[in-house]
């Protein structure tokens, strides 16, 4: 939530959706005609949230872009939030 307030995108154009609640895909097809959405950029997870983006896209004939996890690198050091990499620099200091 944090990363997609930060984001240059106008917060009246993303929603977030509890997927337990959202399981038959019914208000994720509302907002892609709500808001004429073409594609839909999803974490392949190989769980039950892609296949509902799945289904959901081909039963509405839009694209999906799954985005695969980076695999990790021995050697190199990354984070994935400002508190990890505030705690990162403090251990080096």
């Amino acid at each position: 939530i944090r990363k997609i307030l930060a984001s240059s995108i106008k917060k009246s154009n993303f929603a977030i959706l509890n997927p337990s609640v959202s399981s038959d895909g019914e208000i994720e097809k509302a907002l892609i005609r709500k808001w004429n959405i073409a594609g839909v950029v999803c974490r392949q997870s190989g769980g039950r949230n892609e296949i509902l983006w799945h289904r959901i896209c081909l039963s509405m004939g839009i694209n999906l872009w799954m985005l695969e996890r980076p695999t990790k690198f021995k050697h190199i050091n990354s984070v994935d939030s400002y508190h990890k990499l505030i705690k990162r620099l403090k251990s080096i200091v």
